[in-house]
């Protein structure tokens, strides 16, 4: 699941040095977040992101979000995605 997320910062048009993973704790919450710099998604594009065959890439199934949404789902959590100030993407969850 990680993997998808970061091939997905990658194939957004981010060099791969440009595509960042966190991992955070507090207390006995674990943060992951993947950033990138490509061109972000829009509002209509956020929406729809997460459902099964939703996609932005030419070549994409949309399967990729929409199974890690619902991993991350079933441990009682969800994918958030949200626009970077200086451009690209944050995708995390807890």
């Amino acid at each position: 699941m990680i993997i998808n997320l970061i091939k997905n910062g990658k194939e957004s048009g981010s060099t791969l040095s440009d595509v960042k993973f966190t991992l955070k704790q507090q207390a006995n919450i674990l943060s992951f977040t993947v950033e990138d710099k490509g061109s972000g998604l829009t509002e209509v594009q956020q929406q729809l992101a997460l459902l099964p065959f939703f996609t932005t890439k030419q070549t994409g199934t949309g399967i990729g979000l929409a199974l890690c949404n619902e991993i991350v789902s079933n441990h009682d959590s969800q994918l958030r995605l949200v626009n970077r100030d200086k451009g690209g993407l944050s995708v995390g969850f807890n």
